[in-house]
């Protein structure tokens, strides 16, 4: 937790004792891991080690600033939530854990991306066969999601939103909710189109959807209205700050699917996929990944 009066909770204190002794545990098995498959002895030279230890810290949600900007993490930490995770993201999808090592360091995580694309294409298969669909435009919001009914899964770690970002500033068109493209850029002479987005407004909403709960609720507050454009008051959005961000996305999923099918998908959101329930038109916003549980 970024506050050190967590600590001395003693419930909370216990919790946070027992996700950093996991992560930790976690990360030290996968470098173990990937050692003893890079060599037959399991010894690594140095550069191996440190190109091995960047790829797992990356696809563990803690990405690297580098030595000037890891010192500014801390104030990151209080005005985003979880901003190592959302950089690990961005270096994910740019190949960042290639940049170093060795031949055999980059063949070694080569397979590792290999072996994550192949399960989430298998669980999204899965998914498309029992009756779900997918949506595979990366302009779209939706990309990559499995969606049932109005309930979304995202089994690609946050990095089908990063893609949708990055799609869209790229190719300056986003795709909305009918599926219909819609340019994000103004031609030179023309006027801007009412209700049209911008490149900019895209990035910004993006980083607003990555505020901490206070300086998210703060804005809220600030603006009137939440990241959807639905109005919003100051009392209940200090009251949403209490509410874990997963119960309200089961309550949600339970509401729209029924429960048995509702709480199969909750258990999917519980151990590490993105989970939202909306009605597709009603909801301008990117789907928020389950944090509580999973970070």
């Amino acid at each position: 937790y970024a506050t050190r009066w967590a600590r001395h909770i003693p419930i909370v204190a216990g919790s946070e004792r027992a996700y950093v002794t996991f992560l930790n545990q976690l990360r030290a098995d996968s470098f173990d891991s990937m050692a003893k498959n890079l060599s037959a002895t399991g010894k690594v030279t140095d550069v191996e080690a440190k190109a091995i230890a960047n790829f797992i810290n990356v696809a563990t949600g803690r990405g690297k600033f580098g030595p000037k900007l890891e010192q500014a993490t801390q104030a990151l930490n209080t005005a985003f939530f979880a901003p190592k995770y959302v950089a690990s993201r961005f270096q994910l999808l740019a190949g960042q854990p290639f940049y170093g090592g060795n031949a055999r360091t980059r063949k070694a995580i080569a397979k590792e991306y290999a072996r994550f694309l192949i399960g989430a294409g298998v669980v999204v298969g899965l998914a498309q066969l029992a009756g779900a669909t997918v949506e595979d435009d990366p302009r779209s919001s939706e990309f990559a999601k499995i969606k049932v009914g109005n309930t979304r899964l995202d089994p690609f770690a946050g990095l089908s939103q990063t893609a949708t970002l990055l799609t869209r500033v790229v190719t300056g068109k986003t795709v909305n909710s009918k599926g219909r493209e819609v340019a994000l850029r103004v031609e030179p002479g023309e006027k801007k189109k009412f209700n049209q987005q911008t490149t900019a407004e895209v990035a910004g909403r993006f980083l607003r959807q990555k505020l901490s709960p206070a300086f998210g609720a703060a804005m809220d507050i600030a603006t009137g209205t939440d990241v959807a454009g639905n109005p919003v008051t100051p009392l209940g959005s200090v009251a949403k700050l209490a509410v874990p961000l997963s119960f309200g996305d089961i309550k949600d999923a339970i509401q729209e699917q029924g429960y048995p099918k509702g709480m199969a998908l909750s258990l999917a959101g519980l151990f590490g996929m993105g989970m939202s329930t909306y009605e597709t038109g009603k909801r301008n916003q990117e789907p928020k990944e389950i944090w509580d549980f999973t970070r």
